[in-house]
């Protein structure tokens, strides 16, 4: 599970997965009972980072796993949950892992 402001209310917002395909949540939480939202699937095996990667205000997710090219979903940033498809960005030269923090 992933937190970030995944809709840019202001609200943070749960990201849940498994392993299993079309196994991908987004729950917005609005203060009452958390919106369930449908979400793209993640890599197997997936690593996240999240943070705001395109500076738009709202967090984004970074997917990493072994043997597969990295994937940034961009967040929609409308008030309204959901995100753009799924953008590749390139593997690190050299097979080095994808780590985030602080």
């Amino acid at each position: 599970m992933e937190v970030g402001d995944f809709d840019g209310d202001g609200a943070d917002d749960a990201l849940w997965w498994s392993a299993a395909p079309d196994r991908a949540w987004l729950w917005r939480m609005t203060g009452e009972v958390p919106e369930r939202v449908p979400a793209p699937t993640p890599p197997h095996e997936a690593t996240t980072c999240v943070g705001d990667f395109d500076g738009d205000g709202c967090d984004d997710v970074l997917w990493h796993a072994p043997q597969a090219t990295p994937q940034l979903w961009r967040a929609r940033c409308t008030g309204e949950p959901g995100f753009e498809a799924a953008e590749v960005a390139e593997a690190p030269p050299g097979g080095y892992p994808i780590g985030c923090g602080g």
